[in-house]
């Protein structure tokens, strides 16, 4: 387990723990300032497939029945007229999860949502499966292209900082090792400043861009 499942284990021992906490009823209320995919994926946070593999037992997949609950409750919330039925919900559940395990669960409070307000279109009469799994591609598709927008923002960020600290550190460093070794001819040096450089950066970079 990773960090972050380390840290959900300690809090939530059993599947049961964590639903009562971080069920779909409550994620609702857990993540209330958050209403765009932006804001959900703007940090690390726990997926629906790390949590299933914290709960995974041999006869039980838990990432399949937060599903299951998911959906559910979105035919409880929703209050229209014609449910889902439950053979549907359970085939649903295991498209839903094998597809988009790597959601947060931020986004399906997220996607919940933009269902509720029509994002992805308007139920009549019943909850469509068919608009459902639709909202989901199209949610992702835009969480994708977030994700991208993202990453080519932060390496920007990163070079950015990296040309302004590496000249900073270099200086530093030239200095240090000229006092620690005033024997040593300027090339050795700078050959060392260069090794030193690039093992600081990496430090400092791995602590700024968690």
């Amino acid at each position: 387990m990773n960090e972050r499942q380390e840290n959900v284990y300690q809090q939530y021992p059993t599947y049961e723990n964590f639903l009562a906490a971080q069920g779909p009823n409550q994620i609702l209320i857990n993540f209330s300032n958050i209403h765009e995919i932006e804001e959900s994926i703007s940090v690390p946070r726990l997926s629906i497939a790390e949590m299933n593999e914290i709960y995974l037992r041999n006869d039980f997949n838990p990432g399949i029945d937060y599903y299951v609950k998911w959906l559910n409750f979105f035919n409880k919330f929703s209050n229209i007229n014609k449910a889902m039925p439950m053979d549907i919900v359970n085939w649903a559940a295991i498209q839903l999860y094998l597809r988009y395990c790597h959601f947060y669960f931020a986004d399906l409070k997220v996607i919940f949502e933009k269902i509720l307000e029509a994002k992805y279109g308007k139920f009549f009469g019943s909850v469509d499966t068919v608009l459902i799994m639709s909202a989901f591609l199209q949610y992702n598709e835009e969480r994708e292209r977030l994700l991208h927008k993202e990453k080519e923002r932060k390496a920007i960020e990163y070079e950015s900082w990296r040309k302004v600290r590496s000249e900073q550190l270099r200086t530093e460093v030239y200095n240090e090792l000229s006092s620690k070794h005033p024997d040593w001819l300027t090339g050795q040096i700078y050959e060392h400043m260069n090794q030193v450089v690039v093992q600081r950066i990496a430090l400092e970079a791995k602590e700024r861009f968690k």
